[in-house]
């Protein structure tokens, strides 16, 4: 199942999700979350740092996680694409 633009509203807090790729029969979810960047590729590793954009994911895995654990045992995976 592919879903595209998750929104997840809680009491507070909410997140964006670009894509989610759940596997039913593995019971995984994949979070994708889309960065663009107009710098050369080699130094995007200073974005994710400068950006926070790790801890934008695991904010994403974290708030996945808490409605997931509610509806299914899933496991929920990362990455930033």
């Amino acid at each position: 199942v592919i879903l595209d633009d998750v929104c997840i509203v809680l009491p507070h807090s909410k997140c964006r999700i670009d894509r989610l790729l759940i596997n039913e029969k593995t019971k995984t979810v994949h979070i994708i979350d889309f960065k663009t960047t107009s710098k050369n590729l080699m130094l995007f590793g200073e974005s994710i740092e400068k950006y926070g954009y790790a801890i934008q994911l695991a904010f994403y895995r974290a708030q996945l996680a808490f409605i997931l654990e509610a509806v299914d045992d899933l496991c929920v995976l990362s990455s930033l694409v």
